[in-house]
């Protein structure tokens, strides 16, 4: 490919209604539009949206950005290998400008694909898209009327799922929720958006306990990258919390590695400098996706535990459970609490690509002498949720490689598993947090 001219245009689209949140308000797009011609006369388009209050980028900066950078990539990009050693070779660059490195880079690719005839996904060697795709309403902070007003527009037009920005004033953020829950008969999704209202956490987690309804996420409660305080709101609420501000390029995920269960990332590609830097954080992502541990005396207490996990995780737009190997006892009490359950050997399954898997370990699977196996299968090939039922009569076989699993690898879901655990693994570290734990809570209680 040739790449002939980079020309960009700031987009001033008006709003019908102005949309506002606690950190801006807006009454029409904030963008920029670039455009790449090739030599055959391809025409290649991306939008960018730089947010002074995100990554501190405004049109002026990144129209600044560009014309830096315009002659440089005309001369440098003419293949996708191109484009992807700038991206690498400029990483701070990008770091320092990503709106505005995104509608530059997405212009070079739509260009790239019009140039190869071929789709985007194909270019990139992705899956083509394919079945329906789920949209959110979003809900800005704006006057009782026009809150009214939307939300009856977006239910007559069939969703489901919404995000609320809320304003940090109490009475209003109750009466809107309260409003989202009667006109939606109690049947719709709802998280919602703080843009960084509070400082501290424990403001933050009473705040929300007001609400009186379990939220699917919580987005950006406090002030930007307090990772350790999110993931105390977290805990506290029982809800995950989204990271929009505080998670902006792969640097970040150091600050979450240890507490990973807490977050959702947010992946807009505008703040993460493009599509190319935003697979590779989704792929980043994808590995933080831990185990869960849980133990349990009996099959009602382990249903229990197992619809609390479903709750927490459902923001993940889990459906079926599959319970591996064949726990019927198990599979009939999580259909007794309305979840829907399966149970079937794993030989029978084609694939795991489900949405929550249980790994029942009071269950032989089929082929006894392929326990490893079956082990590896199950925990490399679950595509979402994996649950790890650990019952008093878990089969020994399983035992021994259960307690090779590397304990920053895995979820222990409450104090209880981390001590059956600690007592089949004869893991003496677990032990110790375990007893350090439970002399915590006595001495509280005294």
């Amino acid at each position: 490919m040739t790449l002939t001219e980079l020309s960009l245009i700031k987009l001033k689209i008006p709003f019908k209604v102005s949309f506002k949140h606690s950190s801006a308000e807006r009454s029409m797009t904030q963008s920029i539009l670039v455009a790449a011609k090739s030599a055959s006369g391809n025409i290649g388009l991306g939008e960018g949206c730089p947010r002074e209050y995100v990554t501190h980028e405004t049109v002026e900066s990144a129209t600044a950005f560009f014309e830096t950078q315009r002659e440089i990539l005309i001369g440098k990009i003419h293949s996708l290998e191109s484009l992807q050693d700038f991206v690498q070779d400029n990483e701070a660059l990008i770091d320092s400008n990503p709106a505005a490195w995104c509608a530059i880079e997405l212009a070079l690719l739509d260009l790239l694909a019009k140039e190869n005839k071929q789709s985007l996904e194909k270019i990139l060697g992705l899956p083509q898209l394919n079945g329906n795709f789920r949209y959110t309403a979003v809900l800005g902070d704006a006057t009782w009327d026009k809150f009214v007003l939307q939300v009856k527009q977006y239910l007559a037009m069939g969703f489901q799922e919404f995000k609320l920005k809320i304003s940090g004033n109490l009475s209003d953020d109750v009466k809107k929720i309260a409003l989202l829950q009667e006109l939606g008969k109690g049947n719709l999704k709802l998280r919602v958006d703080a843009n960084n209202i509070w400082q501290d956490s424990s403001t933050a987690i009473d705040y929300f306990k007001q609400f009186g309804i379990r939220l699917l996420g919580i987005e950006e409660p406090l002030a930007a990258m307090q990772f350790e305080q999110l993931s105390k709101v977290a805990e506290g609420t029982q809800t995950k919390i989204i990271l929009d501000e505080s998670f902006l390029n792969k640097s970040q995920f150091d600050s979450i590695q240890k507490i990973a269960p807490s977050f959702i990332i947010n992946i807009r590609i505008s703040k993460m400098g493009g599509l190319l830097r935003s697979l590779e954080i989704a792929r980043m992502a994808g590995e933080l996706a831990l185990p869960i541990i849980v133990g349990a005396h009996s099959t009602q207490e382990m249903a229990r535990k197992i619809e609390t996990i479903y709750k927490v995780y459902e923001c993940y737009d889990l459906d079926t459970v599959t319970i591996l190997e064949k726990d019927n006892a198990l599979c009939f009490a999580l259909r007794q609490k309305r979840i829907d359950a399966e149970t079937d050997t794993i030989l029978r399954i084609k694939g795991l690509e489900k949405t929550c898997v249980v790994w029942s370990t009071r269950v032989a699977h089929d082929a006894e002498e392929e326990t490893e196996e079956f082990i590896y299968t199950i925990l490399t090939r679950t595509c979402s949720i994996l649950i790890i039922a650990l019952f008093d009569d878990m089969l020994p076989g399983y035992k021994p490689i259960l307690n090779t699993l590397p304990q920053n690898r895995i979820i222990m879901w409450d104090h209880d598993t981390m001590h059956r655990y600690s007592v089949f693994c004869e893991d003496k570290e677990l032990r110790d947090d375990y007893e350090e734990y439970s002399s915590e809570a006595e001495d509280e209680l005294l």
